[in-house]
């Protein structure tokens, strides 16, 4: 059972492709208009991108790194990553209330900001909280934020690790 779980942990890889910024100002209501995909030379550049970008000053690099986290999270699912883009936009047909237009974007900046005051407490659960407050985020990408902005102390949970947690199936690995 071991050797089944190291397998599919080595095959897990995600390529480097994230959202990088092409306007100045990012228009959420038509976001496509303001990020082009960019391909980074490794992970570790993207990873480092990502925690830049959400651990930035700037309102407008927190925003690129919310979409560019989304995207990545979701590059492997063809066009789903640029579905879920838009969601976090607009919404969707079944919630429309569900989005950065809804929630405004100094709202989501600041859900970005508070769940890492909360990280610097060493407060992981709170973290968590607050950073699921962004749309369309639950326990999998809540953790992959987290880890972007604190890789050191912060791991993914994706769905199929929280899975096996919930069914005991990791027991046996020691």
């Amino acid at each position: 059972m071991k050797d089944k779980y190291i397998a599919a942990r080595n095959a897990y890889a995600y390529p480097p492709v994230g959202l990088c910024a092409t306007a100045d100002q990012i228009d959420i209501h038509d976001w496509k208009t303001s990020f082009s995909e960019h391909r980074f030379d490794t992970t570790l550049q993207l990873d480092q991108y990502h925690t830049d970008c959400l651990l930035s000053d700037s309102n407008e690099l927190v925003l690129t790194g919310i979409y560019s986290v989304m995207y990545w999270g979701y590059i492997t699912s063809g066009a789903k990553s640029v579905t879920r883009c838009t969601w976090i936009s607009i919404g969707n047909s079944k919630n429309p209330s569900n989005s950065i237009s809804y929630i405004g974007r100094d709202t989501a900046v600041d859900i970005v900001r508070k769940s890492l005051q909360s990280l610097n407490k060493e407060n992981y659960g709170d973290a968590l909280l607050v950073i699921r407050q962004l749309p369309h985020v639950g326990v999998s990408f809540g953790t992959k934020f987290l880890a972007f902005m604190s890789p050191e102390y912060v791991g993914v949970l994706d769905d199929k690790i929280t899975k096996h947690l919930s069914t005991g199936s990791f027991s046996g690995v020691s």
